[in-house]
């Protein structure tokens, strides 16, 4: 769930905050909203093309930001499976 913590912090764009949560774990439901969950499981990229995308890892900072988001939540074990929990929880 830490993971998940840092994603709904990358996902609000505050740079502090990120800091901050790589010492305690926080979630937003303002953020993670039902739609915004929904949109997510149903538009992360498959697991090969998440793969391809760790190769230019080196390279991050010249990617598109739609690029940069999906090799940060690369790294995220059982992503959807975390993803529907949570969508769960909003219910």
């Amino acid at each position: 769930m830490y993971a998940i913590g840092l994603f709904c912090l990358h996902m609000c764009g505050d740079k502090t905050l990120g800091k901050l949560c790589a010492t305690t774990p926080c979630f937003s439901f303002q953020v993670l909203t039902e739609n915004l969950l929904q949109s997510l499981i149903q538009y992360i990229p498959a697991p090969d093309q998440l793969n391809r995308l760790k190769e230019h890892e080196e390279d991050y900072e010249n990617l598109a930001e739609a690029e940069q988001f999906a090799i940060s939540i690369s790294g995220i074990k059982r992503l959807v499976p975390r993803l529907k929990s949570l969508m769960f929880r909003q219910r």
